[in-house]
């Protein structure tokens, strides 16, 4: 259970790793004449410069908080489990010992067990003891059977919570990447369209 943190981390941090990636990639598909429209009075237009930097740094930052936030949610959920497996280790524990109280007791009754007119009394006594243990038995039972249903229950909410940790990173990501490829386009196209009005002025004058 302690690995579940550290590989929800590690997907965190590789994610964010292809995302940068991914925007060196677009970056460095523009082709030569692409690059040479981009090109004013001589100086380059820096590449990097067409995508809003501050733009993808607050998506960036609201997909980490995001992550974080679902990365607490599971602590807290591995919390409640280790939790409930040490309740559960207990009743198992007690549950056990009453069992072996039980049987021990049959066993000594079963020795010990006398002749002729003192065989009532005795009778009655152990029947009272073992009375005793069975409704002692009877209870870490229905404690155990609370138990497992428990651990059941939040083994559940954590594999769905951990199904929508997932689900939840992988859109975020695909957001991302896509408004950044429309970011992308958008700059180009204003780039483009910038200098075709330069060169339609150009032609004018001569």
């Amino acid at each position: 259970m302690a690995t579940e943190t550290d590989f929800l981390s590690d997907q965190n941090h590789r994610q964010s790793e292809v995302l940068r990636q991914s925007q060196m990639e677009n970056f460095s598909k523009y082709s030569t004449t692409q690059r040479a429209v981009l090109r004013e009075d001589g100086d380059d237009i820096s590449v990097s410069s067409a995508v809003s930097h501050s733009f993808f740094t607050s998506l960036i930052t609201e997909y980490e908080k995001h992550v974080d936030q679902l990365s607490g949610q599971v602590k807290y959920y591995q919390q409640r489990m280790g939790e409930m497996k040490l309740q559960l280790e207990n009743v198992i524990k007690e549950n056990e010992r009453l069992h072996g109280e039980l049987k021990d007791a049959i066993e000594k009754q079963l020795d010990t067990l006398p002749l002729g007119s003192e065989l009532c009394g005795e009778l009655c006594a152990d029947q009272e003891t073992i009375k005793n243990l069975r409704e002692q038995l009877h209870i870490a039972n229905e404690e155990k059977a609370w138990a497992v249903e428990l651990w059941q229950t939040v083994s559940r909410e954590f594999s769905a919570l951990q199904r929508r940790h997932q689900e939840q990173t992988t859109k975020a990501y695909i957001h991302i990447a896509e408004s950044q490829k429309q970011k992308t386009n958008q700059h180009f196209l204003d780039a483009v369209t910038e200098q075709n009005v330069e060169i339609e002025q150009l032609r004018k004058q001569l």
